[in-house]
C-alpha cells in the first residue's frame, strides 16, 4: 500500500526520518553546550590553580590569601610539622651538574639575596645543589611574592673545615624540596647486611631469607673497602664528608653531605654505608672506602637496620 501523505504534506517515512534528524541535532547541540561550559570552567580555574607536577612525593600545597588584591593563589608551602626535619633536593641538576639548571641556596629568603658558597671546592662558588642531596631544615619564610623558602642549617653536622661555609643559614625555595621523614626500626633480630665486593651487590637478610638486594659501589683500587665481619656502631641521617681528610694534606678538595650514613668499620677513618649523589656508577668500585648506595636504597636500609646490625663484606 502506498505511503499516503498526511495533512502536513509529509509521508509517514519522511516524518520518521525528520524525527530522527531532530533528535540527533538536539544531542549535538547539547554536547556543544556542555563542552563549551567545560572549556570555560577549566580556563578560569587554570588561571588560579598551578598543579604541582614534581616527581615523587611533594611538599603540601596551601592556599595563601593576597592582602593587596583579595584573590587567592596556590603556593607550595612547608608543612609546619616537617620543620625541623630533613628534605631531599628535587628538580635540580644531576650528579655531573647537567640535565637541568642547578639550584643554588641563597643567603636569605628570596632571589634578591646573594647565592651561598662553599669556598675551596670545585663548583662551590656559588654552591650548586644536586638531585638527591639531603639537607636539614630548621624553619620557613614566605617572601613578598608568596614563595616559601626553607631555612637550612648547613652546619648541623660537624665539619672538618667549618670555615668553608661562611653563612650561618642557607635558604632554598620549597619548589625544590621534598620532606623526608625517617622511621627507624628498633628490631634487629636476625638482620644482617651482606656486601659482595666482586658483584658490587648488597643484600639485606633476615636469617637465611633475602629481604632486599641492591647495587653498591665499594672502594676503588688503592682505597678498597675492608672485608670481614663488622657491625654498625654509628648512624647519622646526614653526615658531612670532606677532603682532604686531615688539614694540610693535598689531593682532592670536597665537602659532601651524605644521607643515611651508618658507620660499620674503621680503617684510616670510619667506613660508612651511605647514599651518594655525586656519581651514577653504582655496580662499580667508585668510593674512597665507604659503601655507596642509591638514595632510596640507603634510606630503606637505614630505617630497616638498627645499631649493632652485622655487616659482612666479602669477595
Amino acid at each position: 500500500m502506498a505511503d499516503e501523505p498526511k495533512k502536513d504534506g509529509l509521508k509517514t517515512s519522511d516524518r520518521f526520518f525528520l524525527s530522527v534528524a531532530t533528535v540527533v541535532i538536539g544531542i549535538l547541540v547539547a554536547a556543544l553546550v556542555i563542552w563549551g561550559a567545560y572549556s570555560l570552567i577549566t580556563k578560569v580555574f587554570a588561571q588560579d590553580i598551578k598543579t604541582n607536577t614534581s616527581a615523587g612525593s611533594t611538599l603540601p600545597i596551601a592556599v595563601m590569601q593576597s592582602s593587596s588584591t583579595g584573590s587567592t593563589a596556590l603556593h607550595k608551602k612547608l608543612d609546619p610539622s616537617s620543620v625541623p626535619g630533613y628534605f631531599r633536593v628535587v628538580g635540580s641538576c644531576n650528579w655531573e651538574f647537567k640535565e637541568a639548571k642547578c639550584v643554588t641556596p641563597r643567603t636569605g629568603p628570596g632571589t634578591s639575596y646573594k647565592e651561598a658558597s662553599i669556598t675551596g671546592i670545585p663548583f662551590g662558588s656559588p654552591y650548586k645543589l644536586r638531585n638527591d642531596q639531603m639537607l636539614y631544615g630548621t624553619g620557613s619564610f614566605v617572601d613578598a611574592e608568596g614563595e616559601t623558602w626553607a631555612q637550612i642549617d648547613p652546619k648541623m653536622t660537624p665539619l672538618v673545615y667549618p670555615g668553608r661555609i661562611k653563612d650561618r643559614y642557607w635558604y632554598i625555595s620549597a619548589d625544590y624540596l621534598v620532606s623526608e621523614p625517617i622511621n627507624e626500626s628498633t628490631n634487629g633480630s636476625g638482620k644482617t647486611i651482606r656486601v659482595n665486593v666482586t658483584q658490587q651487590v648488597g643484600y639485606a637478610m633476615s636469617g637465611s631469607i633475602l629481604i632486599k638486594s641492591f647495587f653498591v659501589s665499594t672502594g676503588r683500587i688503592g682505597l678498597e673497602t675492608p672485608v670481614g665481619t663488622f657491625a654498625t656502631f654509628e648512624k647519622y641521617p646526614l653526615k658531612s664528608m670532606e677532603a682532604p681528610l686531615f688539614a694540610g694534606e693535598g689531593g682532592e678538595q670536597y665537602t659532601l653531605f651524605s644521607p643515611f650514613s651508618m658507620a660499620f668499620a674503621r680503617k684510616n677513618a670510619k667506613i660508612y654505608l651511605h647514599a651518594e649523589y655525586w656519581h651514577n656508577r653504582l655496580g662499580h668500585q667508585m668510593s674512597h672506602g665507604c659503601i655507596n648506595l642509591s638514595f632510596d636504597d640507603a634510606k630503606w636500609l637505614y630505617e630497616w637496620a638498627p645499631l649493632g646490625t652485622p655487616v659482612i663484606v666479602k669477595y
